[in-house]
């Protein structure tokens, strides 16, 4: 349902956390020399791993193992990755260009609660990123998207509460369209429920009653 990169865009053959230097340094902001102070003073392990290239050549690269960084900067990456994706691509722009979508195969629509529905459905999947992709635990996920998109931890967490109230971590890991299908009947029950960070983003005249 998103076209939006993963953290682990680019080792979707061999699902495990590794990161360049360069990759750190422009992802944190820092210098390349700070990566390697941060690496010496926090312990990272650095690794080497087969590299292959566009045209197939084969080459080894040195990759700081991203299970020996720390939980803390593992978040601060995953944030950093995220709201830098925001600024590049907010995500109220994507959803709004699905949900027209949508509605242009179903007309009529309620567009607002579909805005509600599927903006957060994307930013749980950002969450359920986190999780797999750096082995944190969903607490660490969830403060991580709301750092990403300065939103209160609270909001993510007294969400997940409400439309999942047992098995938290069950709902993160259900797919996509099953998390849209919950969410858009929270919002439809909950009209009034706000995206702090996004409903300015929502475009009156983009609704479509029934």
């Amino acid at each position: 349902m998103s076209s939006r990169l993963t953290l682990l865009s680019d080792e979707e053959r061999v699902p495990y956390p590794y990161f360049t230097t360069e990759w750190l340094a422009e992802t944190l902001g820092v210098s390349v020399k700070g990566i390697r102070k941060l690496a010496r003073l926090e312990g990272w392990t650095e690794v080497e791993r087969d590299y292959a290239d566009h045209e197939g050549n084969v080459f080894p690269e040195p990759f700081w193992d991203g299970m020996t960084i720390p939980a803390k900067r593992l978040m601060e990456i995953a944030a950093e990755h995220y709201r830098q994706e925001e600024e590049e691509y907010p995500l109220a722009e994507e959803v709004r260009a699905a949900i027209l979508t949508i509605n242009g195969h179903a007309f009529g629509i309620d567009y607002e609660k579909h805005f509600k529905a599927l903006y957060r459905t994307r930013q749980f999947a950002m969450v359920e990123d986190v999780v797999q992709s750096l082995s944190l635990d969903l607490n660490s996920g969830i403060v991580a998207i709301s750092s990403a998109y300065q939103i209160p931890v609270a909001e993510l967490f007294d969400l997940l509460t409400v439309v999942c109230s047992d098995r938290l971590d069950l709902f993160i890991r259900q797919g996509q369209d099953v998390r849209f299908a919950i969410l858009l009947h929270h919002f439809s029950v909950y009209p009034e429920r706000l995206l702090p960070e996004a409903d300015h983003a929502i475009n009156p005249a983009d609704t479509v009653s029934h």
